[in-house]
């Protein structure tokens, strides 16, 4: 029902499938159980870590960079992008 309220979409993952489905979270945990356990007061200060601060070898090969810097680097000159199917604008800002 709160789903519902808020106008969320539930995507569940395929049967018997789970590292196709899960894999990225379950690879986010795993990290964290092994670099940073029990260092962070709240999972807003995890996730800051995980996307601002953790460098991740996978995004771009040729050099070292955070989710968030990513991002910022796929995204279009002025910054926004238009999601065809709900029409939801979303604008990024370097930080």
């Amino acid at each position: 029902m709160t789903l519902a309220k808020y106008n969320i979409r539930h995507i569940v993952g395929r049967v018997h499938h789970p590292l196709q489905t899960n894999g990225k979270i379950e690879r986010f945990f795993r990290t964290v159980v092994e670099e940073k356990p029990n260092e962070f007061d709240s999972i807003d200060e995890l996730i800051m870590w995980y996307n601002s601060k953790r460098p991740h070898m996978s995004l771009d090969m040729e050099k070292v960079e955070t989710p968030d810097q990513a991002f910022i680097r796929k995204m279009p000159e002025d910054g926004v992008v238009i999601d065809k199917e709900s029409g939801e604008v979303y604008h990024a800002k370097p930080s």
